[in-house]
Order: C-alpha cells, then sequence, then structure tokens
C-alpha cells in the first residue's frame, strides 16, 4: 500500500497549525514564533509534530494525528499507537484501529491542539 507521506505541526507559542514545508521538519519561518532566547531544545519542545494518516474524511479532508473525528462512538481523537493510526474511543479506554474505520462516517470536527473542550464535552456525554 503506497500513502503519501507528510506532516503538520501545531506552534504553541502562536497556538497556529502550520503544515510541514521543509524536509528538515520546520514550517515556513515566516509561519511561526521563534523567541529570540529558546535553545533549541526549548524550540523543538514548543512544537507538536503530527503525521496524516493516509485517509481522507467523508468530504475529502486529510486526517491527521490529533485530529478529532465524529464517528459512530462519538468524537474521537485520532492517535498512532500498536503500529497503526486508530481512533481512540475515550469512554471505554480502547482503540479502533484504521482498517476497522468506516471512512464514509469519519468526519473531522477539530483538533485536540485548537479544539481540546470538544473531547471532553463528549467524555462528559458519553
Amino acid at each position: 500500500m503506497n500513502r503519501e507521506i507528510k506532516f503538520r505541526v501545531f506552534d504553541n507559542l502562536s497556538k497556529k497549525m502550520n503544515p510541514v514545508n521543509s524536509i528538515w521538519g520546520f514550517p515556513e519561518l515566516e509561519n511561526i514564533t521563534i523567541p529570540f532566547e529558546d535553545t533549541v531544545e526549548t524550540l523543538f519542545n514548543n512544537f507538536e509534530l503530527m503525521q496524516f494518516t493516509g485517509i481522507k474524511d467523508k468530504y475529502g479532508k486529510d486526517i491527521y494525528e490529533g485530529d478529532l473525528c465524529n464517528t459512530e462512538d462519538g468524537v474521537c481523537e485520532i492517535v498512532f499507537k500498536y503500529g497503526c493510526f486508530c481512533y481512540l474511543i475515550s469512554k471505554e479506554e480502547t482503540f479502533c484501529p484504521s482498517f476497522n474505520w468506516h471512512i464514509e462516517e469519519l468526519e473531522i470536527v477539530g483538533n485536540i491542539f485548537e479544539n481540546p473542550e470538544m473531547l471532553l464535552v463528549s467524555q462528559a456525554i458519553t
């Protein structure tokens, strides 16, 4: 199976999601916040790197790690566990691997960095 390998990064300082546009793993520098006094280690701690799953939601939008999707189990977080992409069924602390996904039903509704309250609301309801 061939799939497109691509990444995106969440900048914790500017609170923005950016595509990764270079082979070094950095987004375009004008899109990120880098405090002058930061060391390389601190700089890397300010970013959350997420990989594309190779799957699109029912509207054709790329699904990445960290995305929140409406599923038959409610709003679930996309994670990489046990060697495959899964969605976390938080109410039961179990995982549904990507080969069991009903892609025609998946819909991205946000991500854990910009919309963490969506996951908390879903957990409270279930």
